[in-house]
């Protein structure tokens, strides 16, 4: 199998992340301002989902549909900075050059090819 990232025509989004425990301490303290532990990745894309289903086992195939998702794909060969994917709770911004989102960190998977990571999808809500 060949390893090769996505396509750069793709990745056509920078997203700003403000990590979860930034805004708690914003929240807390008045002095502390959350965009200080800003930061941005490059070069990923964020698609919006009509629904994200998920099967919760041990329920006999309940099926939750979760409403107002959105994916974040971050590419492992061409989106930056690598060395910090978002966590649970973080904040994601972004925009399609009309409008502005703001959406939270739900799940992080990452994905897999031969030679490693190839990609991480970032469910939002």
């Amino acid at each position: 199998m060949i390893d090769e990232g996505m396509p750069l025509e793709w990745l056509i989004h920078d997203v700003k992340i403000t990590p979860a425990n930034a805004i708690n301490d914003a929240n807390n303290w008045q002095d502390v301002d959350a965009d200080t532990d800003s930061y941005t990745i490059s070069q990923c894309r964020v698609d919006s989902n009509k629904g994200l289903a998920s099967i919760t086992e041990g329920t006999a195939g309940t099926v939750t549909a979760i409403q107002g998702t959105y994916t974040l794909y971050i590419d492992a060969e061409h989106s930056f900075p690598l060395d910090k994917i978002p966590n649970n709770g973080d904040l994601v911004e972004w925009s399609d050059g009309y409008s502005d989102f703001s959406a939270n960190v739900q799940a992080v998977s990452s994905l897999y090819s031969d030679n490693g990571i190839n990609h991480w999808e970032v469910t939002l809500q």
